[in-house]
């Protein structure tokens, strides 16, 4: 004779599922960002585009060279609006797409500079917050921040990793 559940239980077990997935899904997310392919250097070349609404907007693009000697070209950074730091938003997308490992090599009650988020279960770079935080992060995260070339209409930066030999 099968026991029947009751809705009770029902909704215990569902949630429980509900739960274990969402777990397994950040567990996935992290181990996925902490083994991201180690980065020579990143470049980043911002070009200003005009916009109708918001004059003109950051279109980012990176070009990352990978330890090992992979290459990689990526375009379609961008944003929009008003108020905040465009130029350190597209540059902090791309440190959260292609650095991110460097973070979980960090413990989250070690001091981090402005800009930088370490908790327990999550790692990011903060947009927004000006580019002159780039220096203290980059070398936070064992490299060394270079800004390439500014002009009225682009700006270039490079990271590069402090294991990287030239």
């Amino acid at each position: 004779m099968s026991k029947r559940l009751t809705e009770e239980e029902k909704k215990a077990r569902a949630l429980a599922r509900k739960v274990a997935r969402k777990e397994a899904a950040r567990m996935d997310r992290q181990l996925e960002e902490a083994r991201r392919p180690p980065v020579k250097s990143l470049t980043i070349t911002i070009e200003w585009k005009p916009s109708r609404i918001y004059g003109t907007t950051p279109h980012g693009t990176a070009e990352v060279r990978y330890h090992g000697g992979r290459y990689e070209m990526v375009d379609g950074f961008r944003t929009q609006g008003c108020g905040y730091d465009k130029t350190s938003t597209i540059a902090a997308d791309m440190f959260n797409r292609f650095l991110i490992y460097k973070l979980w090599r960090k413990r989250p009650e070690d001091p981090k500079p402005y800009g930088v988020a370490v908790g327990v279960d999550y790692r990011y770079f903060e947009g927004g917050i000006g580019m002159t935080c780039f220096p203290a992060i980059a070398e936070y995260i064992g490299g060394k921040w270079e800004v390439i070339a500014s002009g009225r209409s682009f700006d270039v930066f490079r990271y590069v990793d402090g294991e990287a030999t030239t």
